[in-house]
């Protein structure tokens, strides 16, 4: 199955020698105790997403790009909805709210789904963003109206100074900063390198297709319950993804794997428009992981003027306000609201 082109994970054969001393930490963080303690220090973070977006962005403007009305798994088979029952007693366990329901139940929730799902379990407190282009535009926005500016460079090595302040060299440049913070995703462990650190980051690659300006009424995310393939509304209109392929940062996408998961989702809808009458496009990125699944979130353990903030895997979007808020505080007073110690980058 790990070597099944359009299995839900995926692993490309020559890259298995290189991945292997990181899946052998992924196994050892999988036994039941290190999964519930490294899921509990997950959901801390989760349980201040959607009011770290709250404050980031405001009340008025945050309802523009944020809808917050749960989310649904459905499951095509019994069995499946059977075999997700530990899944869902352990987020119970973590403060989770939901509600178990039948088909006839499911249907009066999301009419666009095909009829062919007879169990379903609706999330209570999950939200969505309505357009994640939107969003970054506002926040854009935001960063220049309080005198930032947005540099776009590529920067290939820094040096942290006498008396403490950090350069940075690009291209054709050099910048200098009295504070850093690495969030370059699952391009991080080069950067922490350059402060003499190593941290066992890797990259799952996830594909995603949209079909543009398409609308079929989805009240909230839809996650199919056998394979974890989603699908969501957005206003540049119905996008689907998911799987996990591992196979580094610069082997070339495999778009076969996202005409899979649009295989699977088309099943998912019924009354949807045939593919030739719309405007498909395809996308690969890479989710930066860590063994524990755990994020990075803290300070340079060689100098307190220098933060990370990378690692959020599948759910980077959801912690990014969270996540935010935490770094600023640890820049502006140097302390944290949270106990950081489960994300500290040196925790390896």
């Amino acid at each position: 199955m790990l070597f099944e082109k359009d299995g839900s994970l995926v692993i490309r054969p020559q890259y298995l020698p290189k991945l292997l001393p990181w899946l052998s930490r992924f196994v050892h963080n999988s036994l039941p105790s290190r999964r519930f303690k490294h899921a509990t220090a997950l959901s801390i973070l989760l349980k201040e997403s959607v009011s770290a977006y709250v404050e980031l962005l405001g009340q008025s403007d945050v309802q523009a790009h944020l809808k917050e009305n749960g989310s649904l798994t459905v499951f095509e088979t019994t069995s499946g909805y059977e075999a997700n029952r530990k899944d869902r007693a352990l987020l119970r366990t973590l403060g989770a709210r939901y509600d178990e329901l039948n088909q006839h139940e499911l249907v009066e929730l999301e009419p666009a789904l095909a009829p062919i799902f007879p169990r379903a379990v609706y999330y209570h407190g999950c939200a969505q963003v309505v357009s994640p282009f939107g969003l970054c535009q506002a926040l854009a926005t935001q960063i220049r109206e309080a005198g930032g500016a947005i540099v776009r460079n590529e920067v290939h090595h820094a040096e942290v100074k006498t008396g403490g302040h950090i350069s940075l060299f690009a291209d054709d440049s050099e910048f200098e900063c009295e504070a850093l913070v690495v969030a370059a995703g699952a391009w991080s462990a080069e950067a922490a390198k350059w402060f003499d650190i190593s941290v066992p980051l890797e990259t799952e690659r996830g594909y995603h297709t949209t079909m543009s300006r398409l609308d079929i009424g989805l009240n909230r995310p839809i996650t199919h319950g056998e394979t974890n393939i989603g699908m969501v509304q957005l206003k540049e209109g119905l996008r689907f993804g998911g799987t996990v392929e591992l196979a580094g940062l610069d082997a070339p996408p495999d778009y076969i794997r996202g005409r899979n998961i649009h295989r699977i989702t088309r099943r998912m809808i019924q009354d949807l428009p045939p593919d030739d009458s719309l405007e498909i496009s395809d996308w690969m990125g890479c989710r930066p992981t860590l063994p524990d699944y755990l994020p990075v979130i803290g300070p340079c353990p060689n100098h307190s003027n220098i933060c990370f903030a990378f690692g959020h895997q599948h759910v980077g979007l959801s912690l990014a306000a969270c996540t935010a808020k935490l770094i600023s505080s640890l820049i502006l007073d140097s302390q944290s609201k949270i106990d950081l110690t489960p994300y500290r980058i040196d925790r390896f």
